[in-house]
């Protein structure tokens, strides 16, 4: 639990019951007695407590966002079918590709490859920060952890990849 005045994190069992003739109960913070508070979630990988709306499918955007590498990006664009998109993105600015044919994909993949290749060559990183943007546009959108489809993706993929392990 969170409460939204005092800025704590408390367990469920710890929240303080009080009740008003007017209004009737209420339930509210241990620490300073008033009823804002709110559930929160457990990110999956760091484990911290978090509020909606600043976690998505079990993870926070820290955790996303550190989740992200090369070969993951990939992984996503091509199981999306954004690889043109991010592509195109990326070389032109803006823009979206529809019916790309397999040889185009091919092309793109191969292109997405050497980029990462130049990137960890010269040590830059700046295609990863790009493949990130692309994923998780916070910078100047907001993150919006409940309509993220990049998080809904690796939710998924790491559930294949438990089961895997399993089988």
């Amino acid at each position: 639990m969170y409460c939204y005045n005092c800025g704590k994190f408390f367990h469920a069992n710890e929240i303080v019951r009080k009740f008003d003739w007017d209004t009737g109960p209420s339930y509210c913070c241990p620490h300073c007695g008033v009823d804002d508070i709110a559930e929160t979630q457990e990110c999956e990988i760091c484990g911290k407590e978090f509020v909606e709306g600043e976690i998505s499918h079990g993870f926070c955007l820290s955790c996303l966002w550190n989740a992200i590498d090369y070969d993951l990006m990939l992984a996503y664009l091509k199981d999306e079918g954004l690889l043109a998109d991010f592509m195109v993105t990326f070389f032109f600015g803006a823009g979206t590709l529809k019916d790309s044919s397999p040889e185009f994909d091919a092309h793109l993949e191969e292109t997405f490859r050497r980029m990462v290749a130049n990137d960890k060559l010269l040590g830059w990183h700046e295609f990863l920060d790009r493949c990130r943007d692309f994923c998780i546009p916070v910078r100047d959108k907001g993150f919006n952890a409940e309509s993220n489809d990049f998080a809904e993706w690796y939710a998924d993929h790491i559930e294949k990849e438990r089961k895997e392990i399993k089988a």
